[in-house]
């Protein structure tokens, strides 16, 4: 059972509960955006939520790196309007990023000046162009 802020579910667990785990909740720890290895939304699926990704953090979450192109498999990604999605040609965030404000159905059409990833930062829409 979750006890919710309210606490009103409390009540019900007086006398059955011998532990309780209270661990804090925020909204930017949600997932947020979901990243598909196919074009088109299909295919096998990762949820991240509001931070930075580094090219280690991005294969601890079960992204498919290949040393063959040097590049992430993925190939469309669902971005709620209220994110954006910055990716960057190299690990740590270096380079110049491609911001991405909108759903993309197929990355490489809209990858300008990239042809890798390496990192990734999920930031909010009204954080500043320049990240």
């Amino acid at each position: 059972m979750v006890a919710r802020n309210n606490n009103r579910n409390m009540e019900t667990l007086n006398n059955k509960v011998r532990s309780l785990k209270l661990e804090p909740y925020n909204d930017e720890q949600k997932p947020v955006c979901r990243f598909f290895a196919e074009r088109m939304y299909e295919g096998k699926s990762i949820d991240l939520s509001y931070g930075d990704y580094t090219m280690y953090d991005l294969i601890k979450k079960g992204f498919k790196y290949s040393e063959l192109d040097s590049t992430f498999d993925i190939s469309s990604i669902l971005i709620p309007r209220e994110f954006n999605v910055l990716i960057y040609p190299n690990d740590q965030f270096d380079g110049i990023a491609q911001r991405l404000e909108g759903n993309v159905q197929d990355l490489f059409d809209r990858l300008f000046h990239l042809s890798v990833i390496k990192s990734i930062k999920i930031v909010k829409s009204t954080e500043p162009q320049f990240s």
